[in-house]
């Protein structure tokens, strides 16, 4: 079931945290980021992105396979939590009671931006994980349409207004029956607006460039090592008995 909840800060912290994470406020180094078309060609996104997250026990950070992550020309850098970025994951946790370690960073300068209609890859989350976003700024429209091979009995369609200042809490069973975006309004009526989105991943990207946990080939990092290091013995055993055989 998805949820909002509005006027989640006070109007002046509200504004202090959009002032904060507009380009111009220093805290976000945005970057611009790109999607394939079918023919290959490649394609602004219309926003501006940033990404931050946490390390785990490991010291490797989580990896979120959507289909942006696998077009070459974007360079996606996690970093650590800035300072307004993890007092809203704190204050979402606490209400949600949910836990995140992963955030995309999204900012739309007019109408004119917009996101496309997609579904979350799931692939990377934690079961049963909700998607929380927070939006910071001008008023947007999330319009969320039914998957031809949903077996919901819901709405074909479903209309949601994400007011400025306010949380959205997207769960699994809607993901997986809907997909959603946010369409482009004229330019004139719309401002500036900050989504904020988080996710509870459970896939990490090791220093070798290796993914292990949901969905990889190692379930664990210890599972990779072994089956690492039993590789490079067998290539070492090979190696030797081709070397004697001559």
């Amino acid at each position: 079931m998805t949820q909002i909840i509005e006027n989640l800060l006070s109007v002046e912290e509200a504004n202090s945290a959009l002032n904060a994470l507009r380009p111009k406020g220093g805290e976000i180094q945005y970057g611009q980021y790109y999607a394939l078309t079918n023919d290959h060609s490649l394609v602004r996104l219309p926003r501006l992105m940033a990404f931050q997250a946490s390390v785990n026990s490991s010291g490797d950070l989580p990896w979120y396979r959507c289909t942006m992550s696998s077009v070459p020309q974007n360079k996606i850098v996690y970093i650590p939590w800035t300072s307004t970025v993890q007092k809203l994951k704190k204050l979402v946790e606490e209400i949600a009671g949910e836990t995140w370690n992963l955030a995309h960073i999204i900012y739309y300068k007019d109408g004119e931006e917009s996101m496309g209609m997609h579904s979350d890859t799931m692939l990377d989350l934690a079961l049963g994980s909700k998607i929380a976003v927070v939006s910071l700024g001008s008023n947007r429209q999330l319009d969320l349409i039914k998957k031809q091979t949903s077996t919901s009995n819901g709405p074909s369609q479903i209309k949601l207004d994400l007011p400025g200042n306010s949380l959205f809490l997207l769960d699994e069973e809607t993901n997986k029956h809907y997909v959603h975006g946010i369409k482009k309004q004229k330019k004139n009526q719309v401002e500036d607006r900050v989504a904020i989105v988080f996710r509870h991943v459970v896939t990490y990207k090791a220093e070798n460039g290796k993914l292990y946990g949901n969905g990889s080939a190692y379930l664990t990092k210890q599972d990779m090592i072994q089956r690492y290091t039993k590789l490079k013995m067998f290539k070492c055993g090979f190696s030797s008995v081709v070397l004697l055989a001559h």
